[in-house]
Formats: C-alpha cells, structure tokens, sequence
C-alpha cells in the first residue's frame, strides 16, 4: 500500500490519497505496523500541530526500508531573510501553518524519529542554484 497523506488536488496514481477530510492527522493513523511501502508528505507537515506523533506514525506504519517523500516551507531560506528585510514578513502570517521549520529543525525532528534521508532537494524558482538549506522549499526522500 501507497499513502498520500493531505493530498490537496495532488492526487497519485498507484496511492491511497488522502486528504484532511479523509483522515485526521492529529491522530494515529489508521493503519498496521509495517503495513504500508511508501508515504507522500508533500507541504503538509506545518500544518500538523503534532507533528512529531504524525513522524512518529509514517515511521510505525512503513514497512522496513518503506520510502516517504517529506516537503515543507523553509522559513530561514535565503528568499524568505531577504523579504522579511524589505518589511515584507507575509510568510509568517499564514494562519493555516501551525508551524515554521527551518532547514535545520526540520532535518532534526526526521532524524529523531529515526529516518535515514537518502536525498534533500532544494525547490525554488529565485535561488534555484543555491544548496538546499537556502532553499524556499525543502524536500526529503526518506528510507525506514
């Protein structure tokens, strides 16, 4: 089984999509211990108050060496400092996210949960030549 957990319009071919009214992620998810192969997390976990039981709960649920593709907002990215220098602070007043990581939080709270990441990607139209830690956008492809 294939997860895309807060799916949005993001519908996967192959995948269980599943959006907010589909399922609570505040809550365990729904599934077995090693049940599941691979999890889509793309732009969802800021909006999870507890996030860290939701990382706990991919991490339960995969199967061992299951794959999850994890993105958020980088808050401290190179865009979002020069922006917020020019008085322009709208990124943090989007009140759908509960949360703001950083580059290096958000690698913390995976490595805490006891992903390996295999890939970080960068995503970002302005300073797409720039490392991933400047990045507007943070991508990880992680493995159980």
């Amino acid at each position: 089984m294939k997860l895309n957990l807060g799916c949005g319009k993001d519908l996967r071919k192959g995948f269980l999509n599943l959006d907010k009214k589909d399922i609570d992620l505040e809550k365990p998810l729904p599934f077995a211990t090693n049940e599941v192969e691979e999890i889509v997390l793309r732009n969802v976990i800021e909006h999870v108050v507890e996030h860290k039981q939701l990382l706990q709960e991919c991490y339960r649920v995969l199967k061992p060496n299951g794959k999850m593709f994890i993105s958020t907002a980088n808050y401290c990215s190179l865009g979002h400092r020069i922006r917020f220098c020019f008085g322009n602070d709208v990124p943090f007043r989007d009140f759908n996210h509960v949360r703001f990581f950083s580059y290096k939080m958000f690698l913390e709270e995976i490595f805490k949960t006891g992903f390996v990441i295999e890939r970080i990607k960068g995503n970002s139209l302005t300073f797409s030549f720039l490392p991933a830690r400047y990045s507007g956008n943070v991508q990880l492809f992680l493995k159980k």
